[in-house]
């Protein structure tokens, strides 16, 4: 396994135990949220605020800023493009992202405003989100694949990784920090020692000097997707993957709260199933931990009700959650076939025969909806989903 040192440093063993807590904003207006901030005082949370590149040096941003310093609200900039420019930064649009970024920044240095922490979203356009969700959602994997199939991907994903790396020597240059969110997916990529599923999604992550990285390990969005509820074991289990592969404190985005968002969304059932995410982070030794979102949680309940769940001690079950297993098995495997012919492949015929093996042995255990969608991504490979064409 390739061990992978995103930015320097070790998480302190009491931070381990007890992980700060952050809600993410998206939507609502910043007067509302500035209401919100007393709130947030009182439970000891950050705030990751949307700043969408239309509100760089609004005098509501301003105002917002000013008065979250005063309440002693630590506040991060969590940039956002139009959505005619992708919304998310990628690959693709990297060279935008750097330049709206400086563009904040230059601002809030000119203002004397405290932001020190600028976090990068890194997901595939907005366009592309809302159709790959589609194709995923009708469970027309080959089309998905077809979608996602573009030439020099690797060299477009390494040219991206120059800029991101630029940007944030940059921010470091005027006291700022870089975080990346990002999904889980680059887990199975550090655990192959590849970066086969960035290079797919084009998300610069691996060999990016970022500050933080938070994996979005939302697990009410896995079960819109796939049609079967996963355990709070699959938030416990990526994680403690992750401190094996990555040298760095890492941050858990869980949700979802509420049904905001770009992306369709269903949330979480109650307010329980948010404290076990919270509980199986914690367990996994998180350094943070980060709730999507503020917004949803004026649209579902109350905020109290939501925020009385963060630090609810939760005992997790002990039962083997076959469905999470059988999902992980079938990513470590799509990694494996995806990266045949690579010049950097080490998944051999062995170690794919192994992998097989792991996922029939998950799937044994595994009955109802989430057997049946397993065994079709099963037959979708056998029909040469993952043919690699570089």
């Amino acid at each position: 396994m390739q061990k992978i040192t995103l930015f320097k440093g070790k998480l302190k063993a009491q931070d381990q135990m007890n992980p700060a807590y952050a809600l993410w904003a998206e939507f609502m207006p910043y007067h509302w949220v500035a209401g919100d901030l007393p709130l947030l005082r009182k439970h000891a949370l950050a705030l990751n605020l949307a700043i969408p590149s239309s509100q760089i040096a609004s005098p509501e941003l301003r105002a917002l800023l000013l008065q979250a310093a005063l309440l002693e609200v630590p506040v991060r900039a969590w940039l956002l493009l139009p959505d005619a420019q992708g919304y998310w930064p990628h690959a693709g649009n990297a060279e935008i992202f750097a330049q709206t970024a400086h563009r904040l920044m230059d601002w809030i240095d000119a203002e004397k405003l405290p932001l020190p922490v600028l976090i990068a979203d890194l997901e595939p356009s907005l366009a592309d989100s809302l159709h790959l969700r589609q194709l995923l959602l009708q469970r027309h994997l080959p089309a998905l694949w077809a979608h996602l199939r573009q030439s020099q991907r690797a060299l477009k994903l390494a040219a991206a990784r120059e800029v991101f790396n630029r940007l944030i020597h940059e921010l470091h240059q005027r006291g700022t920090q870089a975080w990346a969110v990002t999904y889980p997916l680059v887990v199975e990529d550090a655990q192959a020692g590849n970066t086969c599923f960035q290079e797919l999604l084009q998300l610069p992550v691996t060999g990016v000097n970022w500050d933080a990285l938070s994996l979005m390990t939302y697990r009410s969005s896995f079960r819109d997707l796939l049609g079967f509820s996963l355990s709070p074991h699959f938030v416990k289990g990526y994680f403690e993957d992750a401190r094996k592969c990555f040298q760095q404190p890492l941050q858990a985005a869980l949700g979802v709260v509420g049904t905001v968002g770009k992306l369709s969304e269903s949330g979480y059932h109650d307010p329980a199933e948010l404290a076990a995410d919270c509980e199986a982070a914690r367990q996994a030794g998180v350094s943070e931990i980060q709730i999507f979102s503020l917004d949803g949680m004026h649209h579902a309940l109350t905020p109290a009700d939501w925020l009385g769940a963060l630090r609810r001690e939760t005992l997790l079950t002990t039962r083997p959650d076959w469905a999470s297993r059988g999902l992980r098995s079938l990513l470590r495997l799509s990694n494996a076939l995806l990266a045949q012919g690579r010049p950097d492949a080490v998944a051999g015929p062995a170690k794919i025969f192994r992998l097989q093996k792991e996922l029939q042995a998950a799937l044994s255990g595994t009955d109802g909806n989430a057997i049946k969608y397993l065994r079709q991504l099963i037959n979708q490979n056998r029909i040469g989903l993952f043919r690699p064409e570089r």
